[in-house]
């Protein structure tokens, strides 16, 4: 894509692979720093260990999710199709040309930035002042308004949310969400590059 301005609704859209890569590295890495001092500011543990069983919990979860998220690219409804045509104008040009590895790392990031700033962060603090469901709830609000392209995107992303909000709850190890999150990206990206290139 080499136009500064995408021609359906005068939107400005980056125009190369490494602006595309830097803004993505930057914003993702940022959100894990405001975390980070938002954890330290408000003295809020966030439980991370390492388990085989929560590695082979994590890798299910987002096998599971990329099942639905290559149905959800085949189905024919209309809304959506419009986030297709969103990702298809939108994301698809500025990934096609990337290496696997450079995707991979904006998921590794992407998945630590979200994970802690949603869920170690603010569903943690909120679960400490409310029950635990209005804490998933709200931090899964929060987690789909931040992704909000179209209502059903919104819709869907706050599902992801709470699924990631109910993993982190039940396992308590922020590493088991962190991991479905990075890997699940890292993959649908991947298929989506694939699927632009054909």
């Amino acid at each position: 894509m080499n136009q500064d301005i995408n021609q359906g609704n005068n939107q400005p859209v980056i125009s190369s692979r490494w602006a595309f890569l830097a803004w993505a590295m930057v914003t993702e890495g940022a959100l894990l720093v405001v975390a980070l001092i938002g954890c330290r500011l408000l003295d809020q543990p966030v439980p991370t260990s390492w388990s085989w069983r929560h590695l082979a919990l994590s890798v299910f979860a987002a096998a599971t999710l990329l099942v639905l998220f290559v149905i959800l690219l085949r189905a024919t409804a209309a809304p959506l199709r419009r986030i297709r045509e969103i990702l298809e104008r939108l994301l698809l040009p500025l990934i096609r040309n990337c290496h696997w590895l450079e995707l991979a790392v904006v998921s590794i990031t992407a998945g630590l930035g979200e994970e802690w700033l949603f869920r170690g962060l603010l569903q943690g603090a909120l679960a400490r002042h409310l029950s635990d469901v209005p804490a998933i709830v709200l931090a899964s609000i929060a987690f789909g308004l931040c992704h909000y392209i179209t209502h059903t995107y919104f819709i869907l992303a706050t599902v992801l949310g709470a699924v990631f909000g109910w993993l982190y709850f039940t396992t308590n190890n922020l590493l088991t969400v962190i991991v479905i999150h990075a890997l699940y990206d890292f993959i649908a990206l991947l298929i989506l590059q694939r699927q632009y290139r054909k």
